[in-house]
């Protein structure tokens, strides 16, 4: 996963594994993952942002999502909050390794809580691999153990 922007981590116990990385307008996100299928998982409520999809370079590829102009759009505004909220992106892509760009788009916050990748190329040999799940949590976990003082 590739960070750009002002990206945060924020402690969310509802989350999947406490916490999310939230971005803001503009923030970007991409990653690479294998397989045939991709799910987000995110907060859905009344202040968050949109997101906008790119898959391989280009929108028609996030068959789940409408597309406006270049960008598939997932909107995640809702009249109550929710976590854990699986999105389906896209579908029935040709197997193997697939590009995708995520960018924070209008007023509001996005919390990402997690990326589902599935099909026959995903990382496990039962078909869903779990490729994030609170990204900055395993980035901080892993942060606090190579800074901790040596014996």
């Amino acid at each position: 996963m590739r960070y750009t922007g002002a990206w945060t981590e924020v402690e969310a116990p509802p989350a999947s594994l406490g916490r999310v990385a939230r971005g803001r307008a503009g923030d970007r996100v991409s990653f690479v993952f294998a397989g045939t299928a991709l799910d987000l998982v995110v907060r859905r409520g009344p202040d968050v942002a949109r997101l906008a999809v790119l898959v391989d370079g280009t929108p028609t590829r996030a068959t789940e999502l409408p597309v406006e102009g270049r960008v598939a759009v997932l909107d995640a505004a809702a009249p109550a909050e929710a976590w854990q909220v699986r999105v389906p992106v896209a579908r029935h892509l040709p197997p193997g390794r697939h590009e995708v760009l995520l960018e924070v788009r209008g007023a509001g916050a996005l919390d990402l809580d997690g990326v589902v990748a599935a099909g026959p190329l995903s990382a496990t040999s039962g078909g869903h691999a779990w490729l994030l799940g609170g990204a900055f949590a395993l980035a901080a976990a892993a942060g606090a153990w190579l800074s901790r003082p040596m014996r």
